[in-house]
């Protein structure tokens, strides 16, 4: 990688909840950062309060920004690399005509760089977290949604036109399943084994009277299950919970015996918030994966599940390298 003369750049990470953002200097240490309210609902203020979160962090870290040299954002969508717009964000449908970055980085006077959030955490678990050392590795992103981050050579793969990594809309066994996915598809894995697949299964489980602790954590109420209430009661022993979470992570496991067939990476790099829970989730995955990749299940390669280390700094940290070794993205 190249070295630039300016030694940090600021990385942005938009959320749901929260948008992050953190003055990340050239040897991957976070210089300052600071959290708050995401502005993805209003997108009329939205760019103005990402443009002052530019400001603010670089304020706080004592950092002017033109001594900068570039902001990396990491968004809940993808940017078409080729006519440089916003195609395709569930969360950010309403900013297909805000988010200009040409205008973003005029506002701001520094060079803009934007990706997906989970190809903004691949860099960031690739440089300064579990994929250090690295060259070929796949990181997904285990939550609301599923994501996916893929690196070839060193390198991320972002696909023609910036959308590649779509481990959510790999379609896997059913299993029942027959609900369409938001995108329109049936058979989808983030449909059928994502948070909130998890979350709706427990409260199916409460409504049709199964005898389980998922229906104690909701107060009897199917209507407040969520998917950390499914996992509380797995962590019990809960059989009713457990099978939920077997067939979630059977699932995922389908989906990473894909990848390893088609990307054969030296490891997977598992984060999001589902990937807390530890075993729970990742022994029926490596099962699964195992059962159903033959390169695996042969003894041909080895390819380890491992918990990424950066946790909600990883966005950040990988948006700023974006901007700090553009060529290198």
């Amino acid at each position: 990688m190249g070295r630039l003369m300016q030694g940090a750049a600021i990385g942005v990470d938009i959320g749901g909840t929260n948008l992050r953002a953190a003055v990340v200097d050239e040897a991957g240490c976070i210089v300052h950062h600071l959290r708050t309210a995401s502005p993805i609902v209003d997108p009329s203020s939205g760019r103005q309060a990402l443009v002052q979160a530019v400001r603010e962090v670089a304020m706080q870290a004592q950092r002017r920004l033109a001594d900068l040299c570039g902001v990396g954002i990491g968004i809940p969508g993808w940017m078409d690399r080729v006519r440089g717009e916003l195609v395709f964000a569930p969360k950010m449908a309403h900013w297909q005509d805000v988010f200009d970055l040409e205008d973003i980085s005029r506002e701001v006077g520094l060079p803009v760089y934007v990706d997906s959030d989970p190809n903004v955490a691949t860099l960031g678990e690739l440089w300064m977290g579990a994929g250090r050392g690295s060259r070929n590795l796949v990181m997904i992103t285990l939550g609301t949604g599923l994501g996916c981050g893929i690196v070839i050579d060193g390198n991320l793969y972002v696909g023609a036109h910036g959308m590649s990594g779509e481990f959510g809309h790999i379609i896997v066994d059913s299993l029942g399943e027959d609900e369409p996915c938001d995108c329109g598809i049936v058979g989808c894995l983030e449909r059928q084994a994502a948070g909130p697949a998890i979350a709706r299964q427990g409260r199916k489980a409460v409504e049709q009277g199964d005898a389980t602790l998922i229906r104690d954590f909701a107060d009897g109420a199917a209507q407040n299950v969520t998917s950390a209430m499914v996992f509380a009661a797995a962590a019990r022993e809960d059989r009713v919970a457990q099978a939920i979470v077997q067939r979630a992570g059977t699932l995922l496991g389908y989906g990473l015996a894909t990848i390893v067939s088609l990307f054969e990476p030296e490891k997977i790099v598992v984060g999001g918030g589902m990937a807390d829970v530890g075993e729970l989730i990742f022994a029926p995955m490596r099962q699964a994966m195992k059962t159903r990749c033959y390169l695996i299940a042969r003894s041909y390669v080895t390819v380890p599940l491992v918990h990424a280390e950066l946790g909600d700094t990883a966005g950040v940290i990988g948006a700023a390298r974006m901007a700090l070794f553009p060529q290198a993205h």
